[in-house]
């Protein structure tokens, strides 16, 4: 799942922006064939909108306050292929999220310190 983080005033949305649909389309009764398409909304779209409706637009979407984020971990790895990402720790549940480049990377980190400068930050020792 592709989600978009929307910081607000007081808290961290994620929204759901692409999902994978698979479906099975039988060849014949006993073998059948994965198809596989995305299913995407555009980021745009949700701009337009509140964070209330944001949030009512898609039943996986939440959000995440800003006072129960405990630490945000910045995460990069190379196998198999490059790809950045981020762990959102709170009191008792924690959050992956893929960011999709290095820009998207360094964005998300610079609106955590600036809308979030208690939280800490854990930064990977390579990127």
């Amino acid at each position: 799942m592709k989600c978009a983080l929307i910081f607000t005033k007081n808290r961290l949305i994620v929204a759901k922006i692409a999902s994978f649909l698979t479906t099975i389309t039988p060849i014949i009764p006993i073998v059948g064939t994965a198809i596989t398409s995305l299913a995407t909304k555009n980021p745009s779209e949700l701009a337009k909108l509140n964070p209330e409706e944001i949030i009512k637009s898609d039943k996986d979407n939440y959000s995440l306050p800003y006072s129960e984020i405990k630490k945000v971990q910045m995460m990069y790895g190379t196998f198999p292929v490059e790809r950045w990402g981020v762990m959102i720790w709170m009191s008792k549940d924690r959050y992956n999220h893929l960011l999709y480049t290095r820009e998207d990377f360094i964005n998300f980190l610079n609106l955590v310190k600036r809308t979030m400068p208690e939280v800490e930050v854990i930064l990977p020792k390579k990127w």
